[in-house]
């Protein structure tokens, strides 16, 4: 029996909001895919900062439910379930929960800032475009709005960026295929 049969029993192929909301909880809870795949495997992340990367990546993920959701049922439906998703969460976790939906809204604005002015780095001489990824690890390091410690960027070198990168970019190509797999055949119930 699949995750989604589970999960939704009788209704097969059909969930409610809250049910929808359960995914990625449930998900994240027991470690299951995507959630166990966030690490890149070709880097060593350093022992302090694995904690903390992980989050990131998980945050990320969770970003990945939104757009693949929204691309699912549209954005009005999408912002819904975040919003249930992050209810639920709080109830679970309280004060120590993810903040799902503010982070959500916060990767997203992120996002849409470095489309349009994506980081620039100095490699060995040469200016260059930087990934994505790069420029959202380099924010999750370096704002306050993220980071349960805010780094300041004399601290954190290019190195830790471009490792938290490799598995921001790891953990997206995971929650994609997991996500999009989950959600194809689920219809919403009463939206």
């Amino acid at each position: 029996m699949s995750f989604t049969d589970k999960l939704l029993g009788r209704n097969k192929g059909k969930a409610s909001l809250a049910k929808m909301a359960q995914i990625p909880l449930v998900l994240m809870d027991s470690k299951s895919p995507p959630f166990d795949d966030w690490q890149d495997p070709e880097v060593n992340i350093p022992e302090d900062l694995k904690q903390m990367f992980n989050y990131y990546s998980w945050l990320y993920q969770l970003y990945m439910f939104f757009v693949v959701t929204s691309e699912r049922f549209g954005n009005d439906l999408a912002v819904k379930i975040i919003e249930k998703v992050d209810e639920s969460e709080q109830k679970i976790l309280g004060t120590t929960s993810f903040n799902i939906y503010e982070n959500i809204n916060s990767i997203h604005l992120a996002i849409q800032q470095l489309i349009e002015s994506p980081i620039i780095e100095d490699m060995d001489g040469e200016l260059s475009e930087m990934p994505l990824e790069y420029g959202l690890a380099k924010r999750f390091l370096l704002s306050g709005d993220f980071s349960p410690i805010k780094f300041e960027e004399e601290d954190v070198g290019l190195n830790e960026v471009a490792i938290l990168g490799l598995c921001l970019f790891h953990a997206k190509q995971s929650a994609l295929t997991q996500f999009e797999n989950v959600i194809s055949n689920i219809e919403i119930e009463n939206a």
